[in-house]
């Protein structure tokens, strides 16, 4: 008996010590798919992107990441769950990773389809041609208009696409 419970303190022990115990972070933390489905620029949690617009943004994403060091990923998923939009676009852009850790050049779409909400955040290495004025313009005119349609597709390629321009003006 003395025996289980010195292996049973051994294991509690070490499992604080090496992080596996359940800590504060954990419930911060937004649970990431390890799906084959997810890939480094698009994760299509809520299903509103069909096959051609996945490879569009994907194949765009990674010649731009190529080209300019700037990465943009798109994030969809079906609801906040009560969640205010702009602290879980911020925790998910920083769990992520977007962006390089030098020149944080990175941008999170974040859609939340049911809760018809959306997001972009910005890295602060891209806050000069993509200021909170321009981020909501883009929202407003590029995005909002194509997804009161359910046109998700549309509405995220139209946004992509503006912040691409955005960018390539700044250069």
């Amino acid at each position: 008996m003395k025996i289980v419970k010195y292996v049973l303190l051994c294991v509690f022990i070490l499992s604080v010590v090496t992080g596996c115990g359940s800590s504060a972070n954990d419930k911060n933390k937004i649970a990431l798919s390890s799906s084959p489905e997810y890939t480094t620029y698009v994760q299509d949690r809520a299903n509103v992107l069909d096959g051609k617009t996945k490879e569009y943004l994907e194949k765009n994403s990674h010649e731009l990441y190529q080209k300019q060091h700037v990465q943009i990923t798109v994030f969809t998923i079906k609801s906040l769950n009560g969640a205010d939009i702009k602290e879980y676009s911020n925790k998910l852009f920083r769990q992520l990773g977007i962006g390089d850790k030098d020149t944080n050049k990175g941008i999170l779409i974040l859609v939340a389809a049911d809760d018809k909400k959306a997001r972009i955040e910005v890295g602060y290495g891209l806050e000069g041609s993509l200021n909170d004025g321009k981020v909501g313009e883009i929202l407003r005119e590029k995005m909002f208009p194509s997804f009161k349609k359910k046109d998700y597709n549309q509405g995220i390629v139209n946004g992509y696409n503006a912040l691409i321009e955005a960018i390539n003006k700044e250069k």
